[in-house]
């Protein structure tokens, strides 16, 4: 081995910690001194029963994916999520010349806030959030397939509003 590639050898381990160690995230942060985060089941104001464990779920899913805190029960987490479905609602959409409808769609709308658990007081403002998504009506399980693909967005949409104020 020559004089350089044993130099190489011998930096490379410095250059990893030094990389490791530079500060760079890639998640969301929760508010400073917070140290975990759990998510309340939201209230439900839709006439849709069970829309809200739904809801739950993906909210869930997106704090796992991208805030950088442990995601824990509400009753043990620093700070929890908490919100209200707003509305569930179908819009028409569009008919083909027999007047038939060919696609309809779901709209969704969530309002959305951080809590102190210790204090119950909020962390900054509510979110709200609304999304819509269309299926065609030939789709199997069309509605169902919209449903779950706008409380996805949603829950993306709540998580990245809720903690990208804290992530700077």
């Amino acid at each position: 081995m020559n004089g350089l590639a044993r130099r190489l050898l011998l930096c490379l381990p410095l250059l990893l910690l030094g990389a490791a160690s530079c500060g760079y995230s890639s998640g969301l942060r929760a508010p400073e001194g917070y140290q975990s985060v759990g998510v309340a089941i939201f209230a439900n104001d839709s006439k849709v029963p069970d829309l809200e464990r739904d809801l739950h779920r993906f909210v869930s899913t997106s704090v796992r994916d991208a805030v950088e805190a442990p995601l824990t029960s509400p009753q043990l987490a620093d700070v929890v999520i908490e919100g209200r479905i707003l509305d569930y609602a179908h819009f028409g959409g569009i008919r083909g010349p027999n007047n038939e409808l060919l696609e309809t769609g779901v709209s969704i709308s969530v309002e959305s806030w951080l809590v102190d658990r210790a204090t119950g007081e909020r962390i900054g403002e509510a979110v709200y959030s609304g999304q819509t998504v269309g299926y065609t009506t030939v789709e199997f399980g069309g509605e169902e397939r919209s449903k779950d693909r706008s409380l996805a967005y949603l829950a993306e949409g709540l998580v990245l509003e809720l903690f990208a104020r804290h992530s700077h």
